[in-house]
């Protein structure tokens, strides 16, 4: 079954989505840096009993009054508008990274819309996070990087760099991948709006925003999946995260940096497939 791309006008925004499949409705959530090409090989798995979503977030191109446009409020307000464009009621969502704020505010603002959530490598469940994500989002620093990751050279560095960072084995990282960092970074628009999205969740003494504590009053079933080998957010905030939930579970990736979905996606769609057809067809 082919993934298909389409356009929707989202909010006046044209926003491109894949989608692929027949079924109850999955959305999935990318994160920072990256873009809805990332859940392909997830969606490819999936797409035998899910009809599966997979919008590229406003980070991707960037939005009007950055950095202030991103913030968990318009991130689920982004998230309700594509809903209501492809016509979904009610959803398993999956939310990666910064798209697991998205969710996560989701889940608690409308849990109505939410069958079930899976929270993956989620940023806003700790303050911890990896130092060079800092670095990124300084002041100074991080625009005389993004000056230089704009040319040829310079997406081709950020791709190596990324991938050492978010991946435990970057050499079986797929083709495909690097392909699509090298074309997001040569996009108007999409590294300034990264660095905004860096400096909305971040400061001086880590991330500003924080769930961890809004957890308990998630009603649907949650998954918190996690790569054990993430370098930019700690494993332990995973185990965190699960002791808060009411009706939560643990899914640890061995072996697996930040991206469970690109790096082991075989085993990511099993994981969510058994947890979503267990806890939202019951």
């Amino acid at each position: 079954m082919e993934i298909e791309e389409h356009i929707a006008d989202v909010d006046g925004v044209p926003t491109r989505y894949l989608s692929v499949g027949s079924g109850p409705a999955l959305i999935l959530l990318h994160g920072i840096g990256d873009s809805a090409s990332d859940w392909q090989w997830v969606m490819r798995k999936l797409s035998g009993g899910w009809r599966i979503f997979a919008p590229d977030m406003p980070f991707t191109t960037g939005v009007d009054g950055a950095p202030d446009g991103f913030t968990p409020e318009s991130l689920t307000l982004f998230v309700l508008s594509f809903l209501r464009t492809v016509r979904i009621a009610r959803a398993v969502v999956v939310g990666h990274c910064a798209g697991g704020i998205a969710a996560i505010r989701l889940a608690l603002d409308k849990p109505e819309l939410v069958r079930a959530l899976v929270i993956m490598d989620s940023i806003g469940l700790g303050r911890e996070i990896h130092p060079a994500v800092l670095m990124e989002a300084a002041p100074v620093l991080g625009d005389l990087v993004i000056r230089f990751a704009r040319s040829p050279v310079g997406s081709l560095q950020r791709a190596l760099y990324r991938s050492s960072l978010l991946f435990s084995r970057p050499e079986l990282v797929p083709s495909r991948w690097w392909t699509e960092q090298y074309r997001l970074a040569l996009e108007p628009g999409f590294l300034q709006a990264t660095l905004h999205m860096l400096r909305a969740g971040t400061g001086p003494f880590g991330q500003k925003i924080i769930f961890l504590d809004r957890l308990k009053e998630l009603t649907m079933p949650v998954l918190v999946m996690w790569g054990k080998m993430d370098q930019v957010v700690p494993f332990f905030q995973a185990r965190d995260a699960v002791g808060r939930l009411r009706d939560g579970g643990l899914s640890a990736v061995s072996g697996c940096g930040h991206m469970p979905h690109v790096e082991t996606p075989g085993l990511c769609a099993d994981h969510i497939h058994r947890f979503a057809y267990e806890k939202a067809r019951r």
